[in-house]
């Protein structure tokens, strides 16, 4: 008992981590582009918005379960719109909303940490409901798919 205590410690802290130091230079990023003046006018200004990927969250672990990297290259980094069914919504050690989505069983499952304006969309959900998040694909952290600034769509 008091290694499995040890385990979802570990996890905690791991996770915590990939937060803490994953956030911080895409955050440096938007302070850097924010302060700069515009170089173009307002109509120019607006790129093309991403095309989502929409995957369930099954496929999503799968796909990591199958190939962790070919799987990087397929959602790392991009716009995702994963659906699944709510298997517990909680907050990390830095207070962050996660919304977890069931995979294959009760220990494999997608997290999705929900954007700070957003978090507040979670707090309506209810294990077992059927869900859409609208996310930017992570990594995987200790087997399990990662994604950030999530919204339920």
């Amino acid at each position: 008992m008091k290694a499995l205590k040890w385990i979802v410690i570990g996890i905690v802290v791991v996770v915590a981590l990939g937060a803490m130091f994953g956030g911080k230079s895409e955050q440096a990023g938007k302070m850097a582009s924010t302060d700069s003046q515009p170089t173009s006018s307002p109509a120019t200004a607006e790129a093309p918005k991403e095309t989502a990927v929409k995957v369930t969250a099954l496929k999503l672990f799968q796909d990591y379960d199958d190939n962790e990297a070919a799987a990087d290259d397929i959602y790392k980094g991009k716009l995702l719109e994963v659906s699944g069914h709510v298997a517990s919504i909680d907050k990390d050690a830095f207070n962050d909303t996660i919304v977890w989505l069931r995979a294959k069983n009760e220990f494999n499952k997608v997290m999705a940490k929900m954007s700070k304006e957003n978090a507040a969309q979670a707090k309506t959900l209810k294990k077992g409901q059927s869900v859409t998040v609208s996310c930017k694909g992570s990594t995987r952290i200790i087997g399990s798919p990662t994604m950030d600034d999530c919204a339920v769509l």
